[in-house]
């Protein structure tokens, strides 16, 4: 295993390795002229170019393969153009099998090309192509463990032709489809590979071991006189959704917030569409640089549903393409629709909330309302009506509240009526429960904080404890994430499950009877009537013991990539059969997030910096607090926000110099997320943090932080964003909680910072640093400091909460430990 391999051991390879590979460097040169896509060889602009080979043989770095491939590369601001000669001694057994996009092209003698356009090592986009032409394109992300073969690079030309020696691929490569960031330095990483089936040969540019997807090892491609501030556009994911009714046609009307990176002052068009959808909607507008917008759009919609929403920003003065984006939404038409705001979890009236009165709104999708009048009536299981009242000046979305009498427990329904001339036009209805009490009942309040039994809970916990049940309880934990209940009989499971409780632990599982239901052929196809049986009686046969807090829905599902049908369908189910018990849902991106919206009540994604040896994160650290601010974006502040923050070492899953965060950067990923609005904490994973002090007692420490901070976590209404002044850091106020006012300040940067906050109007003098024994005084306006890289700091006006724990004395532990460990 990795990690019994001395560590000095490990540096000296990592050392000698990357010195030898850093010479594979590969100049991209500028081009007037675009090569004609031909497989000729024969252009003009191709003559000056020299030729890169030498390839190696995988797994033997220092043998040479016995078929070489050669390649040159140029570039014209718009395109990335590839030529490679692939010499054949053996045409004749040349395999060319594969015609359809995204197969098995892999089983062909195939090139394959590896591009880490913003050079992160994280994620890159991975490329094969046959003799035939045929092209598999996928996205590679966390640091090329997982793929999603469903990303397709559109505007891709490629040429192919069989010589009597070699073969020959010449193919273009849009640029502004490859996802360039802000600030991105024209260093890309590369590497390219060869599949040689007649001998099974396999052979790569960049001297490798063990396999092709080792983004720490690909080389240097140098865009020469590259303007890629071209493509620095920042599109955030769609908001505030509404899907409307104009001249007889659907649309879908939704907000965009663009910046403009550039560099320069832009004239721009805004084109959208959707995807498989043949009509487009253009919006123009100017943006000046380093300057963000928000725009109005409203796109033609289809059928209901959901499908992609296509964003290109088109610079109006010569049509080219600067920046697209592909964004996950659901077209949703109803003339008449009712959304309810209390009860605000599930349309559920629980035993432990009292309600006298039902509030929300209902929008109205048609054009004109001249004469129209609305009915709302609550009705029960027998069709009588329990309340009523009409609204006669309505609008498009009208707000409401109808008083209700103390109900029975039952179902239901909520009706709403548009009527004109005192005859129905349209109607529409939901269900409205009023439960009965339960034992362990978990529901969602209006704050989005988990509630136990009517009280406020604050998960803590880990992913796949192993059943160390006795040792979670004593390290503080309440919560515990498994992937594995299915495996276990009944008998086994209700023992497993009364274990937890006795230690004080609620578990999370999915809601599936059988290791079959999480195969991922599944999850692209509907849910079948079996299935949904099968996921019915499990969950009614469960759903009433203490042991269980939500249930799990997927892990990562826009990886596999999910059906997002066949998952709301099982949270349909787990709502109709255990309303008492939320679903639980993880994502790895945030386009996920709003792909899979409705399959879930609580988010809790994973988005990992993925540590580097030596280094710092590989993906900005921010990204925690991002993915946090984006559930409330994707969920309209409908949905919880929890976290799974990075507790493990990615090195020990295969990635090459990776490592495990160290106390500081888990520290800095907990805080980020609170800050964000994280109101649960389910970090991964405890089976593969045991060999890591940091994370062992690291962890350990921020549940208690996490616990005496638990009425300030779990009270996101009084969370008061403040400015910093620097993008990089990020700092809330909380007024009067616990007798104590609090600030939780954290430095994203890799660099030390100084603070200057400006402190709201009677806020304290004297401030006191959680858990680090230190006071900071202020005038009452401004609060001074200095923060270290990833640093976290927690001030408060409570000294005797602020010398509760201590930092130092755990950072000593854990120093203390890893002596021990060597």
């Amino acid at each position: 295993m990795l990690k019994n391999i001395p560590v000095i051991f490990l540096l000296t390879i990592t050392f000698c390795y990357n010195a030898f590979c850093a010479d594979r460097s590969i100049n991209v040169t500028a081009t007037d002229k675009a090569p004609k896509l031909d497989a000729k060889i024969n252009d003009a602009c191709w003559d000056k170019i020299k030729w890169y080979s030498e390839f190696s043989t995988l797994n033997a770095p220092d043998k040479k393969p016995e078929a070489q491939t050669h390649f040159k590369m140029l570039h014209d601001n718009k395109f990335l153009y590839v030529l490679a000669k692939l010499d054949e001694p053996l045409m004749n057994k040349l395999k060319a099998n594969i015609k359809q996009r995204d197969g098995r092209v892999y089983d062909d003698d195939c090139l394959e090309l590896f591009i880490d356009v913003n050079k992160n090592q994280v994620s890159y986009y991975h490329f094969i192509i046959n003799s035939l032409g045929t092209i598999y394109d996928a996205q590679r992300r966390q640091g090329g463990h997982v793929a999603t073969k469903e990303w397709d690079i559109d505007g891709i030309k490629i040429a192919t032709e069989k010589y009597s020696d070699h073969w020959v691929i010449e193919m273009a490569i849009p640029l502004v489809k490859l996802g360039i960031e802000p600030d991105n330095s024209g260093i890309w990483g590369i590497n390219i590979a060869r599949d040689r089936q007649s001998k099974k040969e396999f052979s790569t540019f960049m001297p490798l071991n063990g396999g092709f997807h080792q983004p720490g090892h690909f080389g240097d491609l140098v865009l020469k006189d590259a303007d890629l501030k071209a493509f620095s556009w920042e599109i955030k994911a769609p908001y505030a959704i509404k899907t409307i009714s104009q001249n007889g046609k659907v649309f879908i009307n939704n907000k965009l917030y663009i910046t403009n990176d550039t560099g320069k002052f832009r004239f721009i068009k805004i084109k959208t569409k959707l995807l498989n959808h043949d009509e487009s909607k253009i919006t123009t507008t100017g943006l000046p640089n380093e300057t963000g917008k928000e725009v109005q759009i409203s796109t033609p919609a289809g059928a209901n549903g959901n499908t992609l929403l296509v964003v290109n920003i088109i610079n109006r003065q010569n049509n080219n393409l600067l920046a697209t984006r592909l964004f996950p939404v659901n077209i949703e038409y109803s003339p008449l629709k009712i959304n309810l705001t209390q009860p605000f979890y599930r349309n559920c009236i629980f035993s432990t909330e009292s309600i006298n009165e039902l509030k929300g709104e209902i929008i109205s999708n048609l054009e004109s309302l001249t004469e129209v009048v609305l009915l709302i009536e609550l009705k029960d299981s027998a069709g009588e009506t329990v309340s009523s009242k009409v609204i006669k000046e309505i609008t498009n979305t009208n707000d409401f509240s109808l008083e209700i009498p103390d109900l029975k427990y039952g179902e239901y329904h909520l009706c709403a009526e548009l009527q004109k001339n005192n005859k129905k036009i349209y109607s529409a209805k939901i269900p409205v429960k009023k439960l009965p009490p339960l034992k362990g009942e978990v529901r969602i309040d209006k704050n989005l904080i988990t509630l136990v039994d009517g009280e406020k809970f604050l998960p803590y916990g880990w992913f796949s404890y192993r059943d160390e049940f006795d040792l979670a309880q004593k390290q503080g934990y309440n919560i515990y994430v498994n992937y594995n209940a299915y495996y276990k009989s009944d008998k086994k499971l209700k023992e497993w499950l009364d274990e937890n409780v006795k230690n004080g632990l609620k578990a999370i599982i999915y809601p599936y009877p059988e290791r079959k239901y999480n195969n991922p052929e599944r999850w692209q196809k509907p849910l079948s009537t079996e299935e949904a049986e099968g996921i019915r009686n499990f969950v009614r046969k469960w759903k009433s013991h203490p042991g269980i807090l939500a249930w799990y829905m997927a892990d990562e599902p826009e990886l596999r990539p999910a059906l997002p049908a066949r998952i709301s369908a099982i949270k349909k189910i787990c709502e109709e059969e255990d309303p008492y018990h939320p679903c639980i849902m993880l994502n790895d991106t945030l386009d996920g997030i709003h792909k899979y919206i409705d399959g879930g009540d609580i988010f809790s994604p994973d988005p990992y910096p993925l540590f580097i040896q030596n280094k710092y994160a590989a993906k900005p650290i921010e990204k925690v607090g991002k993915f946090i601010e984006e559930i409330a974006i994707a969920g309209k502040n409908k949905k919880a926000a929890w976290i799974t923050p990075q507790g493990f070492n990615y090195g020990d899953y295969g990635r090459v110099n990776n490592r495990a965060p160290n106390f500081v950067e888990l520290r800095n990923m907990q805080y980020q997320a609170i800050i964000a609005g994280a109101t649960g904490f389910t970090w991964y994973t405890y089976y593969r943090a045991k060999p890591y002090p940091d994370l062992i007692l690291g962890v350990e420490f921020l549940g208690k932080e996490a616990r005496l901070l638990k009425n300030v976590i779990l009270s996101p209404q009084k969370r008061i964003a403040m400015k910093t002044g620097d993008k990089y850091v990020k700092a809330v106020y909380y007024k009067n909680i616990d007798g104590a006012d609090w600030i939780i300040v954290v430095n994203n940067a890799t660099e030390a910072k100084q603070l200057e906050l400006i402190l709201p109007e009677d806020a304290p003098s004297k401030w006191y640093i959680l858990s680090e024994k230190k006071q900071v005084d202020s005038n009452g306006k401004t609060l001074k400091d200095r923060l270290n890289l990833y640093d976290t700091n927690i001030y408060t006006s409570s000294k005797l909460l602020a010398d509760k724990l201590s930092t130092a004395s755990t950072q000593n532990k854990i120093n203390e430990m890893k002596k021990t460990k060597k």
